[in-house]
């Protein structure tokens, strides 16, 4: 590898660090800017990362259609979109379907590759390092960055480092007794954490959540170990059945604070084409940017949500709910304890049939519509300083609530998650909110207002929550040595448009940056994924560029402790 250009570490290799190199060698090789590349991706799917493993089970499916998958920036032509590259390599998908995210993993691979490649015709030099970092430190004009498994290694120097640490350790939450606590298990990899040496045949299983992870979970256990689903009529596409393999549990008892699952996402192609509904969308995003300064939730957005949601069922023919009862259902969402009062079985049904066009869309799906159409306008509108500090409660409750609605599986997952409720081994008995674990005489329990039931295993799939105070040891380091810090009244770090981090005094610390879950509510909502959805990326590889592109290639950092 070339060395001697400004240094800059890239700290994760997922979907998002991949982005950030995209970003940082197009801008390089567009003002021929020299630059050494270090990228710490300890996963071995560099450009993938663990959610995206090319090596995962392809049970495990994608929460966006295909079509909407894309690492390329839109209109660059830089490289082919996911359903392009499938076609190109054999293995078409469905555009308005749900690939395998080992699949994707493999367009990222791809994709990781095809930059590599084109690093090396721009003179920028990369190396992607198999290492975690361990800690970071400022060393003189330099940042320190110490990696690997030893401390007696001396760190590297960087000008420029990007953390891109994705998602943190789970940690044991709500309705987990702390005696009960050491035998939960987490999800991922599902082969360790959810194989029959850990789970076994015929054991009863609580899950703790009853969102997306619950349904990887859920399908680890079942299709993973031998089972399968046989799919209802094009007519009835909610009556699938499921035949065991023997391996199963012999009960999966999922439990939540909101006791609710996640509806089914309908697929694009009803909406697509539909003139009226295009529309009434862009005046609803309309509305949103059009915002005041100093708009509320209650009394700002909700309101514009709720007029964007009946405008979308008139636009479908469909009957209006009134945006007042809109406002309320929209009040009831972001209750995180209201509880479900409807069966998880007969919510997830009425949700598939809409999807499929076989029944009239309510207010349900109406407001799941708005959110994905108005999400764009809303994170460009309240990101950044776009909500003062005491309003932020609200709108975490409100992004809560109708993400449940707007961002559930795909109609598939939802299929195959009926068919297992309907035919076993799912059991929502305790589903209904309120259950807690708990270890009487040294067993397991869960009991909710409907009993207990005695089980013997539990798996926690709630994935910690995005931001900066989540028990990462990296963060804490750099929280506690005041060189970053989550902004008031956010849990994400503070930071400016292009990632720049504010340390603990309030001014930008030159050279350290940040994006992804750990910004979180200063950026909302964090997509893996999008390219469009947030800017700081390129705003970040522009201003390295810049920054460095008058540097000669000799002046770069050096190790700290070497001759210069």
């Amino acid at each position: 590898m070339a060395e001697g250009g400004p240094r800059v570490a890239l700290v994760g290799m997922g979907p998002r660090g991949l982005f950030a190199l995209e970003r940082l060698v197009h801008h390089a090789a567009a003002t021929a800017t020299a630059l050494d590349v270090d990228a710490y991706e300890p996963h071995p799917a560099a450009g993938a990362g663990p959610h995206y493993d090319p090596a995962q089970p392809s049970f495990l499916r994608m929460n966006l259609p295909s079509g909407a998958v894309d690492m390329w920036p839109a209109g660059t032509g830089a490289g082919p979109s996911f359903v392009e590259w499938a076609a190109a390599s054999g293995a078409p998908v469905d555009r308005d379907g749900h690939a395998a995210r080992s699949l994707v993993g493999r367009y990222l691979s791809d994709g990781l590759a095809r930059v590599l490649d084109a690093a090396g015709r721009a003179g920028v030099a990369v190396r992607v390092r198999d290492e975690r970092v361990r800690g970071i430190e400022r060393g003189g004009p330099f940042w320190a960055v110490h990696a690997g498994a030893g401390g007696a290694a001396r760190p590297d120097a960087y000008d420029e480092v990007l953390l891109c640490t994705g998602h943190a350790p789970a940690r044991p939450g709500r309705g987990m007794d702390p005696a009960a606590a050491r035998v939960a298990r987490g999800v991922y990899p599902v082969g360790r954490c959810l194989g029959e040496g850990e789970v076994p045949a015929g054991a009863r299983v609580a899950v703790r959540g009853m969102a997306l992870t619950f349904m990887d979970a859920a399908l680890a256990l079942t299709e993973g170990r031998g089972g399968a689903f046989a799919p209802g009529p094009a007519a009835a596409p909610h009556r699938g059945t499921y035949e065991p393999s023997g391996r199963e549990p012999a009960a999966i008892l999922p439990f939540s604070r909101a006791g609710r699952v996640m509806p089914a996402k309908p697929s694009p192609a009803l909406i697509r084409g539909n003139a009226a509904l295009d529309r009434a969308d862009a005046r609803g995003r309309a509305a949103v940017a059009g915002l005041p300064p100093g708009a509320g939730v209650a009394d700002g957005l909700v309101p514009v949500l709720a007029r964007a949601a009946d405008a979308a069922l008139v636009a479908v023919g469909a009957v209006a709910a009134g945006a007042g009862r809109m406002a309320d259902l929209i009040g009831a969402l972001m209750d995180p304890v209201a509880g479900g009062a409807e069966d998880p079985a007969a919510e997830l049904e009425r949700s598939i049939l809409v999807g499929h066009g076989l029944r009239a869309p309510g207010a349900d799906w109406a407001l799941g519509h708005v959110w994905r159409s108005l999400y764009p306008a809303i994170v460009a509108r309240l990101g950044g300083d776009g909500l003062s500090e005491d309003l932020w409660p609200a709108m975490r409750d409100l992004e809560a609530g109708m993400e449940r609605v707007a961002f559930g599986p795909g109609l598939a997952n939802a299929e195959r998650l009926l068919a297992l409720i309907r035919c076993g081994p799912v059991d929502t008995t305790h589903a209904a909110g309120g259950a807690v674990v708990a270890a009487p005489g040294g067993g397991l329990q869960l009991a909710s207002p409907a009993g207990a039931t005695v089980v013997d295993r539990v798996v926690d799939a709630v994935l910690a929550p995005p931001g900066a105070e989540v028990g990462d040891p990296l963060l804490d380091a750099l929280i506690a040595a005041g060189h970053v810090r989550p902004r008031p009244g956010r849990r994400g770090l503070d930071i400016r448009a292009d990632g720049s981090c504010r340390g603990a005094d309030g001014r930008v610390r030159a050279g350290l940056a940040a994006a992804g879950r750990a910004t979180e509510d200063v950026v909302i909502g964090n997509d893996t994924l999008s390219r469009e959805l947030h800017p700081a990326l390129d705003a970040w590889a522009a201003g390295v560029v810049a920054r460095h592109r008058a540097v000669p290639a000799a002046a770069g950092a050096t190790p700290l402790g070497a001759t210069p």
